[in-house]
């Protein structure tokens, strides 16, 4: 197994850091479909929730960096990777996720518009 980058107490905080971040997407998809008792579809939640998970994604494959080191980047086919992978992958569709054919540019223009701000 893989030595942390981090130390044991800054890796634990910022791994509890994470638990309140995980359920902002879930309710703004929830929000953005109208799911729960008497609830109504949010037509700004669908356009926060892309805007967040991409930022999110991105600072948790930065962070699982900082905590595993440099041998999470390596893909799955190289023995004694952390995660097989997963983390060079998330890395890389995070990336994507934020900068990707100006996808949060967008997502944070429809935002905008709806709140009757300028872009």
């Amino acid at each position: 197994m893989a030595s942390s980058a981090l130390g044991a107490p800054r890796a634990g905080r910022r791994c509890g850091a994470w638990s309140p971040t995980c359920r902002l997407p879930r309710a703004l998809v929830a929000s953005a479909i109208g799911s729960g008792a008497n609830a109504r579809a949010n037509p700004l939640a669908g356009p926060m929730a892309g805007v967040f998970g991409g930022e999110l994604a991105e600072t948790w494959s930065e962070s699982l960096l900082d905590l595993l080191g440099p041998i999470a980047l390596f893909d799955g086919s190289n023995p004694g990777v952390p995660g097989a992978g997963d983390v060079e992958r998330l890395l890389r569709t995070s990336i994507m996720y934020v900068v990707g054919g100006g996808t949060n540019d967008i997502q944070r223009g429809l935002i905008a518009r709806a709140l009757g701000l300028p872009k």
